[in-house]
């Protein structure tokens, strides 16, 4: 049974990391497993911290690596398996050689040549933060705004992966700050679910979109305030973005995810800046009466200061 359990563990963490999530540790899996059987209100709390990797939960759809790395493999996505071949554009990029890599370009291997997921050399060490063979690639033509079958860009692995120089660079050659992959998602909601602060400012000060959407109505600020990251929701809010969006599957705005956490001063900017206490949830609950579920008195308090009676 023992093995059993740890072979179960183990599955959830290699599919967690399939699907880009956040670093996973053994226990997280474990009870992340636990708490999306039993629903989200049993067991969020409880997974939140044994979320020792630093990374955010929310879905099986993102979080920032950072410097993570999966610990099946040597790299993020490719092992000493025989699956990648060692005299591959793709090999040499993630062992960030700048030598064999000239060789291979410098001897008549294509620049843009895909590795076996679909990816661009480009793509891979935008993922990996490697600056001077990223711009090497670039120089002999790399597409800098290739997009993968799943709609990703170099700049999308940067942000994901929290590499804010090689996200600069890659603008400065004229990556699109403004692009969107197959769910709708723009880079500055990479950025927002990365939990990037300095990312989500440069973005905004290079006038981003604020308001793209995935196909299911999540906005930056919407995931940001989702995750818990209240100064990326301030950066956002104060740039402009529209503090009543609402996500489709369960009509949700920003103050319902900022509420459970009691941060006054991240709910206040919101109330200050239109965000609505009476807007109800496709179940028809409403921030007020989500705080008075709840108990958080000093949010009712803060709420009813905006004399909205409940619904």
């Amino acid at each position: 049974m023992r093995s059993i359990l740890l072979v179960a563990i183990a599955c959830i963490a290699v599919f967690a990391v399939s699907c880009r999530t956040a670093p996973v540790t053994a226990d997280y899996a474990k009870t992340y497993g636990e708490a999306y059987a039993k629903g989200f209100e049993d067991g969020f709390n409880k997974a939140k911290s044994l979320n020792t990797g630093g990374g955010a939960l929310g879905s099986l759809s993102g979080g920032g690596y950072g410097s993570y790395k999966d610990p099946y493999y040597d790299d993020p996505y490719y092992g000493d398996y025989g699956a990648v071949d060692k005299e591959s554009l793709a090999y040499a990029v993630q062992k960030n050689d700048l030598k064999k890599t000239k060789e291979l370009i410098e001897g008549g291997r294509a620049v843009d040549e895909l590795d076996p997921s679909g990816y661009t050399a480009l793509q891979l060490v935008a993922r990996l933060g490697f600056q001077p063979i990223a711009e090497y690639l670039i120089e002999k033509g790399a597409n800098v705004n290739f997009q993968s079958s799943d709609g990703y860009t170099p700049l999308k692995e940067a942000v994901t992966y929290r590499k804010a120089a090689m996200a600069e660079m890659l603008i400065k050659k004229g990556a699109d700050i403004n692009f969107t992959d197959n769910t709708g998602a723009s880079i500055l909601y990479y950025a927002a679910q990365a939990g990037d602060q300095a990312l989500v400012k440069m973005l905004i000060e290079k006038k981003v979109a604020l308001e793209q959407k995935t196909t299911t109505g999540w906005s930056p600020l919407l995931i940001a305030a989702s995750y818990g990251f209240h100064p990326i929701v301030t950066l956002l809010a104060d740039a402009g973005a529209d503090v009543n969006a609402r996500e489709t599957t369960s009509g949700k705005t920003a103050l319902f995810y900022l509420i459970p956490s009691g941060n006054l001063s991240t709910i206040k900017l919101l109330l200050d800046k239109g965000a609505k206490i009476d807007m109800p949830d496709n179940a028809g609950d409403t921030p007020l009466l989500l705080a008075k579920r709840l108990g958080q008195q000093a949010v009712i308090d803060l709420l009813e200061q905006k004399n909205v009676k409940p619904m």
